[in-house]
């Protein structure tokens, strides 16, 4: 009797362990600008050691060089492998998901949200490029380059379809940043973009299909450009003054539903100092502090 009793003991211990590991949400993270899926190895080493159990799907796509291609294609891309990733854990992802981006992986991100119906339970953004880059020039091309002229050239056919930073290059010049970037104007729902009402209320529903939206920035970061864009801030026309998101045309006219969000208490901003570009998917402590408090 003592016997069996231990058993039913050992088996309920059992079944309460596999559904506490059961019970985490999956996460699925998308890399930067040259960057690759092994860049949260660090990240899922020390989830594993004090939270095991997650499913942590890092996408082995696009990985180094290919990150580069042009920022749609790069968002089919991931479209196609997060629809064969949630096909193939049907009760993994049954409750839903955490989508997670770094860098260029966060407007990526994003775009994968507003172009998509599914169950993302939480959307965090780390360094994001949410609401474009600009300036620093010569430190990224050539030295002698104006940001003038880095501009005209992001704004070429042929850079706009090919490489994946034109695609969030914003110009201070509003004109010149709706006229010719193909990308973010489009996503945010922006004036004057080609997209169609149908198109546009989609990408606004979806995006208000997330439980919660988290973006992370840092005032020293050392790769943004501003690094304020991680929590939709921009440059005003000076090309150095910041613009809160609050002055925006997209959350004055509520292009994409941010505005919505926010003001249903969802929406979350941080400006953690001390945080270099990289810290987010190598630091320890800020995974403690920061992120694992959202991977639930």
């Amino acid at each position: 009797m003592k016997k069996i009793a231990f058993v039913c003991v050992v088996v309920v211990m059992m079944m309460m362990i596999t559904t506490t590991i059961n019970a985490y949400k999956p996460i699925i993270a998308i890399h930067g600008f040259t960057g690759s899926n092994k860049v949260f190895d660090p990240m899922v080493e020390e989830l594993d050691r004090v939270q095991p159990g997650h499913k942590f799907f890092a996408l082995d796509l696009d990985n180094k060089w290919s990150s580069t291609k042009k920022l749609q294609t790069l968002v089919d891309d991931a479209t196609d492998l997060i629809h064969q990733i949630i096909s193939e854990n049907e009760e993994i992802f049954r409750d839903g998901f955490i989508l997670l981006g770094q860098s260029q992986g966060g407007l990526v991100s994003r775009a994968l949200m507003q172009q998509n119906k599914w169950n993302i339970t939480k959307f965090i953004s780390t360094a994001g490029v949410q609401n474009g880059f600009y300036g620093d020039c010569g430190a990224y091309f050539t030295k002698n380059l104006t940001c003038e002229a880095v501009t005209d050239l992001m704004y070429t056919k042929l850079m706009q379809n090919t490489f994946s930073v034109a695609g969030f290059w914003r110009s201070p010049d509003r004109e010149k940043y709706l006229k010719h970037n193909i990308f973010m104007p489009v996503l945010n729902n922006e004036e004057g973009t080609p997209s169609s009402p149908a198109y546009q209320k989609m990408l606004k529903e979806n995006f208000l299909q997330a439980g919660e939206y988290h973006f992370f920035s840092s005032p020293d970061d050392d790769i943004l450009h501003p690094w304020f864009t991680s929590v939709f801030s921009t440059f005003a026309p000076d090309g150095e003054t910041r613009v809160p998101l609050e002055d925006q045309y997209i959350y004055q006219q509520d292009t994409f539903g941010l505005r919505t969000a926010i003001e249903q208490g969802r929406v979350h901003f941080y400006e953690v100092p001390g945080v270099l570009h990289r810290d987010w998917t190598r630091r320890v402590d800020i995974f403690h502090k920061y992120l694992f408090p959202l991977f639930d």
